[in-house]
């Protein structure tokens, strides 16, 4: 039985990747079109943002403490409709963005944070920078602030949730929230981890309550054939978030 379970698990896994996969260029992007890139180096800094925000643990191994990457958070390099889209970052100078960058490299990737003047510092601010050049109409700014928001007056069931978890989450994240790694020789996860050694530590935003209940209802599961509603959301988050997680790094 087990062997069978473990075969359907991967035929599941196979589909929901080429579901993924048949997506492409219908994914809702909020980001500007590469188009706008300016030419030269400063293109190229942007473009090494970006590469950056979705190989986090590939490009800076010296301040990646978890092997997770930025888009483990902010979806397709902060481009997706609420799903933690950087497009419109509230920063309002380049000292701001640096400390906002570095306390995810710390709080949410158990990381050492980087010098202002690094080149992957660099590299980000000037991706970030450039999502905001983004023209958007009226109706898609809210999308575009980070994660649409989940009722906050909901009581959350953490027994209900665990039982969700088991049915809605363990295929990508783990029978026991451990994550999904990448290939061989690539690094890092594919699916991150939610809890344990390598999940975000108790000190990131991601690990509140309405953080994670509006990331869970507005992004998952990724091919949102069977979308939870807000109080399915806020169950299985308030049972991630009380699983064992490291304390922050420093």
């Amino acid at each position: 039985m087990k062997v069978l379970d473990t075969l359907v698990r991967v035929a599941i896994v196979a589909v929901v990747l080429a579901t993924l996969s048949a997506c492409g260029d219908s994914v809702p992007n909020i980001g500007p079109k590469d188009s706008t890139l300016p030419s030269g180096e400063a293109g190229e800094l942007i473009k090494q943002g970006r590469r950056i925000a979705n190989n986090t643990a590939q490009l800076l191994k010296q301040h990646d403490g978890n092997g997770m990457r930025c888009s483990s958070c902010h979806f397709y390099a902060g481009t997706l409709p609420d799903g933690g889209a950087w497009v419109r970052v509230q920063a309002q100078d380049e000292q701001a963005l640096t400390a906002r960058i570095n306390r995810c490299l710390v709080e949410s990737m158990n990381g050492k944070p980087m010098p202002a003047d690094m080149l992957g510092m660099r590299a980000l601010r000037a991706y970030i920078g450039w999502l905001g050049t983004a023209k958007l109409k009226p109706e898609e700014e809210p999308a575009a602030r980070g994660f649409g928001p989940v009722d906050a007056s909901l009581t959350p069931d953490p027994t209900h949730g665990a039982a969700l978890y088991t049915k809605r989450c363990a295929l990508c994240h783990g029978d026991h929230g451990e994550g999904s790694l990448n290939e061989p020789g690539r690094g890092g996860y594919k699916y991150p981890p939610l809890w344990g050694p390598h999940a975000i530590s108790a000190a990131s935003e991601m690990n509140q309550l309405p953080m994670a209940a509006a990331l869970v209802k507005n992004n998952m599961p990724r091919t949102r054939s069977h979308a939870l509603t807000a109080q399915e959301a806020v169950d299985v988050s308030s049972y991630v978030i009380a699983q064992p997680r490291p304390a922050a790094a420093h």
